[in-house]
């Protein structure tokens, strides 16, 4: 099995160049199943998605995190932030404030 880092490094969104300055983004997360070899693994498959000014809404990203792992999510807005994102005025999320 691989380390967690390793895995998410391979299946991490592209790393294309996005718009400076969004509007709004959402950032959700769904439970996965991954086939691994012989083996069935529990996955969240979180994905971000943001829109422009103009109505527009654009593929921010999308991330695998084993089912028990924590989201590292300095390191998604760093990821970010390298690939021009200057600001995101509102953020909205699909998980609970605990």
């Amino acid at each position: 099995m691989r380390h967690n880092a390793e895995m998410a490094q391979s299946i991490h969104w592209p790393l294309h160049p996005l718009c400076c300055r969004f509007l709004a983004a959402f950032f959700g997360s769904l439970p996965a199943q991954v086939h691994e070899g012989q083996y069935i693994q529990s996955r969240v498959s979180y994905w971000a998605l943001g829109f422009l000014n103009n109505g527009e809404c654009e593929a921010l990203g999308a991330w695998m995190q084993p089912d028990s792992g924590q989201m590292r999510w300095p390191e998604v807005f760093q990821g970010l932030k390298v690939r021009g994102v200057e600001q995101i005025r509102f953020v909205a999320s699909s998980e609970s404030a605990e």
